[in-house]
């Protein structure tokens, strides 16, 4: 199984060489000014039960400014990962209209988990999200996140239609 997620890693490197010097490798990374002041008494939050620190996050996300570095959230499990990860995105996508998300993460059941949420919040629609899955687990998918899931097998140019795509690192 490694030796199969080693090579879709090269082959997407071969397939994208400009991405290289330019992503991957950058001689030089150009700051792209923050977004625009969202202050943070006048954030609504779709989920009411997060903590500061999660609301930190999420507003650290919105400002925007490390951009265009990701943003990256980790520890062990059961801290709210997936909740800050998941009103991050809602939050985004709500207040910046002309956003596009990517959210990748290691397993493929935080990536359902994440997918699910989103659905679940109805601040989503399946034509804004799409989650990206190997071809060999399309049988283990949740039922709520099947209709929007598709095989990185597929062709990869259907995924530029939709805001959020929601993946793994692999």
């Amino acid at each position: 199984m490694a030796g199969t997620t080693y090579r879709r890693c090269h082959h997407a490197i071969d397939l994208s060489p400009h991405i290289v010097d330019q992503v991957l490798f950058p001689h030089k990374v150009i700051l792209k000014q923050p977004f625009k002041k969202i202050p943070f008494e006048s954030i609504q939050w779709f989920n009411k039960s997060l903590n500061l620190q999660q609301k930190l996050a999420v507003v650290a996300s919105l400002k925007g400014h490390s951009r265009p570095t990701p943003y990256i959230i980790f520890g062990p499990p059961g801290t709210g990962k997936t909740v800050t990860i998941v009103e991050s995105i809602l939050q985004v996508f709500d207040k910046l209209g002309d956003s596009r998300i990517i959210a990748c993460t290691a397993a493929n059941s935080s990536a359902d988990l994440i997918a699910q949420k989103l659905l679940e919040s109805g601040r989503v629609s399946e034509t804004d999200l799409i989650r990206v899955s190997a071809l060999h687990r399309m049988n283990s998918i949740p039922e709520a996140v099947k209709k929007i899931t598709q095989s990185a097998d597929e062709d990869e140019k259907k995924w530029i239609y939709h805001r959020i795509i929601v993946t793994t690192t692999s």
